[in-house]
């Protein structure tokens, strides 16, 4: 019995710090991005550098704070989170990211992976793959989007 209660212990603490780690937490994780995107259909009131209107979508472009700060407040509206970020290694991205299926694409001077990381829940569907992670490399600078880059490169 006693191993019972342990077991149902442990799986109960993974299962909560499975949730606990999140798109908010990323804001953490990516605290030394240049700038966040956040992409909506909402119109949110907030502190943003430069906002873009495409068609149904509104891009807030806006430095890490106001970006969490505003992602707490509307996230069940925010549609995809982008960082952006100069002189950083992919590598340490993906690891941060904590992406283990990926794969790569190379378009000229631009590689793109595209991803899954068992860190964020939400996904689309891309060649019949989840993807949930997608990073765009050019001459020094990433893009991270999740769950996938909806700007351009």
């Amino acid at each position: 019995m006693k191993k019972l209660i342990a077991f149902v212990l442990l799986v109960s603490i993974l299962i909560s710090f499975g949730r606990n780690v999140g798109k908010d937490n990323v804001f953490d994780i990516f605290f030394n991005a240049s700038k966040v995107c956040l992409i909506s259909e909402k119109q949110f009131d907030i502190d943003a550098k430069e906002k873009v209107v495409c068609g149904e979508k509104i891009f807030y472009y806006c430095d890490v704070n106001v970006a969490k700060d505003a992602y707490v407040k509307e996230m069940q509206y925010i549609d995809a989170v982008q960082f952006y970020f100069e002189n950083e290694e992919i590598e340490r991205i993906l690891q941060k990211v904590g992406v283990r299926h990926y794969w790569e694409s190379q378009i000229g001077d631009l590689k793109i992976y595209c991803g899954y990381s068992i860190l964020f829940d939400d996904f689309v569907w891309v060649d019949g793959k989840k993807v949930n992670v997608q990073i765009a490399v050019r001459e020094g600078e990433i893009i991270c989007g999740f769950p996938v880059i909806l700007t351009g490169y």
